[in-house]
C-alpha cells in the first residue's frame, strides 16, 4: 500500500524506530528524576506541614505509595498531576508507583536512572494485582484449564485477553478454537 511516503528499507525505519524508543525512555527517566524531586520538596513529615488551611480548604498529606514512602501534599500532587497531562486518579496512581519505586526501591529506580530499565518495567511490578479467585473459581478453574491445557497459548491459559476463545464443538465433548 502506497501512503506517498518514500520508501525506506526496513533496516533504516527499525533504526529510526528504535532511536525513538531510547529518546522516549530517556524522556521518561527524565520525568521520573523530576517527580521524586518534586516530591522530596512537597514531603508533609510534620503536623504543621499535615494540615494547611488554603483558601478554605484543608491541604493534607496523601498516601499515594506504599509504607515507607513519604506523604506528600494533596494540593501539590494536583498541580503535578495537571503539568503532567493526566487525570486525578491516574495521575495519581502514576506519581504513585514513581515514589514507590523512589523511596521502596532505591536498587530498582537506580536502575531506571542509570538507563538499565525500562522506566515500564519497573512501574509493571508495582501495578494491583488482580482479584483472589472465588471458591466456585478455584474449583471450576482447574478443572477448566485441564480440558483445553495444549490447545491454547500460555497467555491465553493465563488469563489473558488475546488469543482464540475456546468454546466445545457443537455435538463433541472436546473443545475447539473458534473466533
Amino acid at each position: 500500500m502506497d501512503l506517498g511516503t518514500t520508501p525506506r528499507t526496513t533496516a533504516s525505519l527499525l533504526s529510526r524506530l528504535g532511536t525513538g524508543v531510547e529518546a522516549r525512555n530517556q524522556l521518561l527517566v527524565e520525568e521520573w528524576a523530576g517527580i521524586v524531586t518534586w516530591a522530596g520538596d512537597h514531603i508533609v513529615d510534620s503536623p504543621e506541614g499535615a494540615a494547611t488551611i488554603t483558601e478554605g480548604y484543608l491541604d493534607t498529606g496523601v498516601p499515594i505509595a506504599g509504607d515507607g514512602a513519604p506523604l506528600v501534599s494533596e494540593f501539590a500532587l494536583m498541580e503535578l498531576i495537571a503539568v503532567l497531562g493526566r487525570t486525578p486518579d491516574g495521575g495519581r496512581a502514576y506519581v504513585g508507583r514513581v515514589i514507590e519505586c523512589a523511596w521502596r526501591l532505591p536498587h530498582v529506580y537506580a536502575a531506571v536512572v542509570a538507563g538499565r530499565l525500562a522506566p515500564w518495567r519497573a512501574e509493571t511490578d508495582r501495578r494491583p494485582h488482580p482479584p483472589p479467585l472465588s471458591r466456585r473459581g478455584r474449583v471450576r478453574g482447574p478443572a477448566t484449564l485441564g480440558r483445553v491445557r495444549g490447545r491454547v497459548g500460555a497467555a491465553r491459559e493465563a488469563g489473558g485477553r488475546g488469543g482464540a476463545a475456546v468454546r466445545p464443538r457443537a455435538g463433541r465433548g472436546r473443545p475447539a478454537a473458534g473466533g
